[in-house]
């Protein structure tokens, strides 16, 4: 009888053993799941805010590269338009310069035929 009442101690004592050891277990379980939640909820945070940083990179890259492409452009435009302009003044200047010996050697032809005038009445 000693023996059953001391099994039965010893079997009580090992389920309340077994039951805290359950519990501890559960415990453990229960904090390593709240514990590996927190930190995916903050790596997800710091993922998101990583890519928004990249995009933001991303964004403000492209965005100068346009600008550059856009300069460019415009500095093209501006060339184009300065030669354009020098040529036309070449070009006038040419007219101009060609307009002056014709009206110097149509002078010059006046100036002889009055000569020639003159000459000729004295």
């Amino acid at each position: 009888n000693s023996i059953e009442i001391e099994m039965k101690q010893m079997r009580t004592t090992h389920e309340r053993e077994m039951a805290k050891m359950d519990e501890d277990y559960a415990e453990k379980i229960a904090e390593k799941e709240y514990k590996c939640s927190q930190e995916l909820k903050q790596w997800k945070i710091q993922r998101e805010s990583e890519l928004k940083r990249q995009e933001e990179l991303d964004i403000q890259r492209q965005h100068e590269e346009l600008e550059k492409r856009m300069q460019e452009d415009i500095d093209l435009v501006k060339r184009k338009l300065e030669d354009e302009m020098m040529e036309k003044n070449q070009k006038v200047e040419l007219e101009m310069n060609e307009k002056i010996r014709e009206i110097q050697a149509n002078q010059q032809q006046e100036i002889q035929t009055l000569e020639n005038e003159i000459q000729a009445n004295q």
